[in-house]
């Protein structure tokens, strides 16, 4: 469309040198021809406004690393270290143990509450990104980091389910690694990688150096499943899935290689590396005919959420990004839960048939599966005919939004 075409032209202008212009043609769109001495100064002007954007600086990786600080190196010493990288088949993971011997621990705001992670993310979601979300969503996101280590976002296209992942990951000072899953996904080495017979090196996945990575520190780590029901997640992300499930986060290795050699990275164990607990999978998924519906034994694992409408633009005069080890996140979800939040499990089955048994079956499962501490009652029905009267009765409390009256009369 034309007019689209002017509009782009015009937000372009200010990146033309037009005065070394040698040609300019306005005859409905605008068309340059930069002139030689031109070329490099306006590629520097392009590249400090998209930078003033927020985009990247030209040739530089759109997944940065942690926000590290790391003291200097040896010369001689860089030397040895690049000659034993190239010799080990994990070079990436290698490279990875060098630079975290100079690695030096950030300083937390170990100060911040929940209360303030959640508004001040919601603030700098808006004044630094131009993203607006509505502070109900952004206290469900929060919270249901605490439930589970994984997360599915799901609803109507265009409602910000990858940019909210995104702008937690900027928020903390620690890129989101944003992973948009492909149709023909069936198995982990889609995901971390596989080992080359021809070249005798390991074809390693950013994945699979953000989790060598967080081994090394204690940063909240967000990895984005972009589209995650694409392709079958019960295939290519069931390793995750399982070890995800075991209560002892020590005890989830997850396996990478079938042997072990020498010069393997440090973190390895036969082959193996710890799934990080300060990793977080985030999965979007949209339900339409080019998708695959999600199990019930996906939805079992994770927490979801609905984002299905927009929030409105609101103004922030300033907003700062925060840097929260992922032991304070922990601590805040703990102090709140001393301090008297408590949550109440009502099973009910009329969501994917996700809970088919007895009281008792259901009691045991959770249990033993999660390790879970809530107290649990009787099974119940949400919706329809036969719903119970205590979601009757929060049903119509949340319409009018008079949760301090609600808290009076529970």
């Amino acid at each position: 469309d034309i007019r689209e075409v002017k509009e782009v032209v015009d937000k372009t202008m200010p990146l033309i040198d037009l005065e070394h212009a040698s040609t300019i043609n306005t005859d409905g769109i605008g068309i340059f021809e930069e002139s030689k001495e031109s070329k490099k100064k306006n590629r520097k002007n392009k590249n400090k406004k998209g930078q003033e954007m927020g985009f990247p600086k030209r040739g530089s990786q759109i997944v940065q690393s942690v926000d590290k600080a790391v003291e200097p190196v040896d010369p001689k010493e860089k030397e040895e270290e690049e000659k034993v990288e190239a010799d080990s088949r994990f070079y990436m993971l290698t490279k990875i143990d060098h630079e975290m011997k100079r690695y030096r621990k950030p300083i937390y705001d170990n100060e911040i509450s929940l209360e303030e992670v959640c508004e001040s993310f919601r603030n700098f979601s808006s004044c630094q990104l131009g993203l607006y979300y509505d502070i109900k969503d952004i206290r469900r996101f929060i919270a249901g980091l605490a439930v589970t280590h994984l997360m599915i976002l799901q609803g109507m296209s265009g409602t910000g389910k990858t940019s909210l992942a995104y702008a937690f990951g900027e928020y903390l000072r620690n890129s989101t690694v944003v992973i948009p899953i492909q149709p023909m996904w069936k198995e982990r080495s889609d995901l971390i990688g596989y080992y080359n017979e021809f070249t005798k090196k390991f074809n390693e996945t950013v994945l699979l150096q953000k989790l060598y990575e967080a081994n090394y520190n204690d940063e909240i780590y967000i990895t984005v499943l972009d589209e995650l029901n694409i392709a079958r997640i019960e295939y290519y992300f069931a390793e995750f899935l399982s070890l995800l499930e075991l209560p002892n986060p020590e005890k989830r290795y997850l396996d990478v290689v079938a042997d072990e050699w020498k010069n393997d990275p440090k973190l390895f164990k036969n082959g193996q590396l710890r799934l990080p607990k300060n990793m977080w999978f985030i999965g979007t998924a949209n339900n339409d005919d080019s998708t695959f519906a999600i199990s019930d034994k996906v939805y079992d694992r994770a927490m979801v959420i609905n984002l299905d409408t927009k929030a409105r633009p609101f103004d922030v005069a300033n907003a700062e990004s925060v840097k929260v080890s992922a032991s304070r996140l922990e601590e805040l979800y703990k102090k709140y839960h001393e301090s008297g939040l408590e949550i109440l499990d009502f099973p009910c089955n009329q969501f994917g048939n996700q809970a088919p048994g007895s009281d008792d079956e259901i009691h045991e499962f959770c249990t033993l599966k999660y390790n879970t501490t809530f107290d649990q009652f009787a099974k119940i029905d949400v919706n329809g005919d036969s719903e119970d009267a205590l979601y009757t009765f929060i049903k119509s409390e949340k319409k009018e939004d008079k949760i301090d009256g609600m808290k009076n009369k529970i």
